[in-house]
């Protein structure tokens, strides 16, 4: 469990960083620029570490298929293995968590590039 937890705290100290070092550097954030693919690329290996030690402490095996789904459509993927690992109650309770983890990523972002947009002269 703190495994995963330290995966999430991971993700948003990301969305912090790479928009303050973007902000920092460039004076702006560029919605397809080298800090997005950054993004792309943390969240990527990230989402996949937590799948992993999370599909290990429910001990439920994600074959090559719905790994694929979860971090190629995580929209669709995500849900589907929540549903399918946790059942219909707890699997309600862990999308409305990962909408809060989203919610923070995009909080600690918007505070990152603020932060880089005040220290920038």
């Amino acid at each position: 469990m703190q495994k995963k937890r330290n995966v999430v705290a991971l993700f948003l100290i990301s969305g912090f960083l790479v928009s303050f070092i973007e902000r920092l550097a460039t004076g702006e954030i560029d919605p397809v620029g080298p800090g997005e693919w950054a993004t792309i690329a943390i969240a990527i290996v990230l989402l996949l570490q937590w799948l992993s030690l999370d599909s290990a402490e429910h001990n439920y095996e994600v074959g090559f298929g719905l790994r694929t789904l979860t971090v190629g459509l995580a929209i669709i993927g995500l849900p589907y293995y929540f549903f399918r690992s946790r059942g219909w109650c707890a699997g309600l309770v862990a999308i409305v968590e990962t909408g809060a983890v989203v919610a923070g990523y995009e909080a600690a972002s918007w505070f990152g590039e603020t932060l880089a947009g005040i220290l920038r002269p």
